[in-house]
């Protein structure tokens, strides 16, 4: 018995053609990608990250990014 699921995607890309995408598809997409910590102090740092990429090859443009905090304290000590 082979069981098995297809999704299938159809919509409308920025310059307006449509655009199908079966899962199972693939391509590849170039992109960059920064990352930076700053530590304020011991017990504080930030973090910021982000990358961008599809140029046009792939897909489109993906964008991504992330900003995180960090708080260290010490419960317990011996």
């Amino acid at each position: 018995m082979d069981v098995g699921t297809v999704f299938k995607f159809i919509g409308q890309g920025s310059s307006g053609e449509v655009r199908k995408v079966n899962i199972g598809d693939d391509w590849t997409d170039p992109f960059l990608g920064v990352r930076g910590t700053c530590s304020l102090n011991e017990s504080l740092q930030f973090r910021a990250s982000g990358d961008i990429g599809g140029f046009g090859m792939g897909s489109d443009v993906a964008l991504q990014y992330n900003f995180n905090y960090f708080y260290a304290r010490e419960i317990f000590s011996a």
